[in-house]
């Protein structure tokens, strides 16, 4: 499911729900990253509705169903099946455990534990999260009464240049196509996000058992 990476990593989802998210362990070039930044939105950041979360409710395991270039091509390259679980600390703190297997379906499992907090308890739904470096914005901005499914927004302006994230979470590894385009809908409607960049995250055929982890670097 995040949360949404540089030396901040996120998994991610993600940040952001659920991430592999060390930047150590990317590899991409130098021109490809300043290239995509600048193909970003100029401009300062939205402030969308954040949802009513009660933490212990939303805790547990969140399926990435799909999630935005940064992310996929960045902090999470080679990732498949990526999933996380949160667990309560306390009133404020959660711990997060972000995983994925690496290669293909049935890859050596890669984690990283990160934290997320609550800064404002009367706004539980913007959440920060960290996986070593400063924290970063987790927001969710809708999430299904049931708490089957969430959508994770996260946005930053760096020089001006808008930075973002999004994260379509569920329980189940898998959502129908018409609620997956709804959920989609609604980050736009709601950010302006160009939803045509959101890509799902392969989940189908995926081993979620304990194999052998490569721990990424913090």
């Amino acid at each position: 499911h995040y949360p949404l990476r540089r030396q901040r990593q996120m998994c991610i989802r993600d940040r952001y729900g659920d991430q592999k998210a060390n930047i150590n362990n990317m590899h991409y070039s130098a021109p490809l990253f300043i290239l995509f930044l600048f193909s970003q939105v100029w401009a300062d950041c939205p402030n969308p509705t954040t949802a009513k979360v009660d933490p212990v409710r939303y805790q547990g395991v969140w399926y990435e169903i799909a999630t935005t270039p940064l992310s996929r091509d960045f902090i999470e390259r080679d990732c498949y099946c990526t999933h996380a679980n949160y667990s309560i600390i306390d009133t404020q703190d959660i711990n997060v455990l972000n995983r994925c297997n690496l290669g293909s379906v049935t890859g050596q499992r890669d984690e990283i534990q990160g934290k997320a907090r609550i800064p404002d308890l009367s706004q539980p739904g913007k959440l920060e999260v960290t996986f070593g470096g400063p924290y970063a914005p987790y927001w969710i901005i809708n999430l299904d009464e049931d708490y089957q499914w969430a959508v994770i927004y996260s946005c930053e302006s760096v020089l001006g240049v808008r930075i973002e994230f999004a994260w379509v979470l569920a329980r189940n590894n898998t959502i129908d196509d018409t609620l997956y385009n709804k959920l989609l809908s609604y980050l736009n409607s709601e950010t302006g996000y160009d939803t045509t960049y959101v890509t799902k995250t392969a989940q189908l055929g995926c081993d979620y058992r304990n194999r052998k982890v490569s721990i990424s670097a913090q």
